[in-house]
Formats: C-alpha cells, sequence, structure tokens
C-alpha cells in the first residue's frame, strides 16, 4: 500500500528538497568560510603582480590555453596549474579540515563553486570559464597613458 506516492506526496517531497537546497545555498554564501576563501583568492589572483598571476603571465606568453584549474570538493578546492598541453605543472589544494571546519553537503559544492567562480571572473586580469578553468587575459582592455 505504501509503495506507491500520490501527486501530492511527490509534490509536497519536491518543494521539501528545493526549500532545503535554497536554505544551504543561503547558509554557504553567507558563511564566514566562503568570505573567507573569497579574500584568499582575491589575495592570490587579485593583484597583478602576485606569483600566482606571475605563473599565469609567463604561461601566457607561449600562446594556447594554459592556466589553472580550480575544482571544488566536499573536502576542499584544489588549484591545478595546467600548460598548453594539459600537462599538470603544480598542484595545490586547500582543505576545509585543516580551517576548521567540516565537510561540505555535495548540494553545497555546486553553490560554493559557483560563488568562487563570481570572484574570480571579478577579476579584471583573468579569463574565468564556468568549468572552473581560468588563465591570463592578455587581450584585456588596457588604460592608455
Amino acid at each position: 500500500m505504501g509503495f506507491f506516492k500520490s501527486r501530492e506526496e511527490k509534490e509536497a517531497e519536491r518543494r521539501q528538497r528545493e526549500q532545503e537546497a535554497m536554505e544551504l545555498a543561503q547558509k554557504v554564501s553567507s558563511s564566514p568560510m566562503t568570505q573567507q576563501l573569497q579574500a584568499f583568492i582575491l589575495d592570490q589572483f587579485g593583484d597583478l603582480n602576485s606569483e600566482e598571476v606571475d605563473k599565469l603571465r609567463r604561461l601566457a606568453a607561449y600562446g594556447g590555453r594554459a592556466g589553472y584549474l580550480m575544482e571544488v570538493q566536499s573536502k576542499g578546492i584544489m588549484f591545478n596549474l595546467i600548460n598548453r598541453k594539459g600537462e599538470s605543472l603544480d598542484k595545490w589544494a586547500i582543505t576545509f579540515d585543516a580551517l576548521g571546519y567540516q565537510d561540505l553537503p555535495s548540494a553545497g559544492v555546486n553553490v560554493l563553486k559557483k560563488i568562487l567562480l563570481q570572484t574570480l571572473s571579478s577579476i579584471p586580469h583573468l579569463k574565468v570559464l564556468d568549468t572552473g578553468f581560468f588563465m591570463y587575459e592578455q587581450n584585456r582592455t588596457k588604460q592608455s597613458w
């Protein structure tokens, strides 16, 4: 008898899942951890003279697609520097556990990735793709003297 659910029960479950997803998205976006990660990204990649941007600039000088691939996972964020051939040059990660936070639920991974991609997109000298790949933008508009 309990195997089949009525249309109303299915609709109520769907609304409940949507509500939980919205609450999680709000929790992730307003979290101090998210703000800390955004500040870290702006610190590492926002300054044109930073070490990470210098790496991206040197890779861009050879042409082709070379840059960082940012992967947001439930345990942390991994940055993989790849050259135009797709070879990994450098990998480093930020784990949530090391920062004193628990693992992120899988529904929150996409929310955090979207927020961090928006943060990267706000940096004018980076070209950012939806896949998490970003590189130095040589052809950006520059100010005149």
